[in-house]
């Protein structure tokens, strides 16, 4: 195996959002560069999500922090429209997240169980 191509998108970051949360796995990638993010249009979480986090009493900022809720990969580009046509020539779900920041840290738009739409806050560490 191998590519078939150059390539078409320039990606300068990926993280892949199991084993840990968001702010984790995306801090991980920006750390080196002391950059943050702004997430404001993650990927719905899974019903199922919502049913733990309401049985275990568990809050957004938790679940955000311990699950992936709903996100499997992030790419950090500046190229977003070239990596989402590449996405959908490919049939895989992709939408822009939101963006890099000079602040560190991950701030994102809930969209877990307890305060859809609340905005939360993570330090890189």
């Amino acid at each position: 195996g191998g590519f078939e191509s150059n390539g078409t998108c320039e990606i300068n970051g990926v993280a892949h959002i199991t084993g840990g949360g968001i702010p984790e796995k995306i801090g991980r990638v920006l750390r080196r560069s002391g950059l943050g993010a702004h997430l404001d249009n993650l990927f719905d979480p899974p019903e199922i999500v919502s049913y733990c986090q309401k049985t275990g009493n568990i809050s957004d900022h938790d679940a955000y922090r311990a699950w992936n809720m709903g996100q499997g990969m992030a790419l950090i580009t500046p190229e977003p429209d070239k990596v989402l046509a590449e996405a959908k020539k490919y049939g895989i779900g992709a939408q822009l997240a939101g963006e890099i920041t000079k602040q560190p840290g991950i701030s994102l738009k809930s969209r877990g169980a307890e305060s859809p739409d609340k905005e939360l806050s993570f330090q890189s560490g």
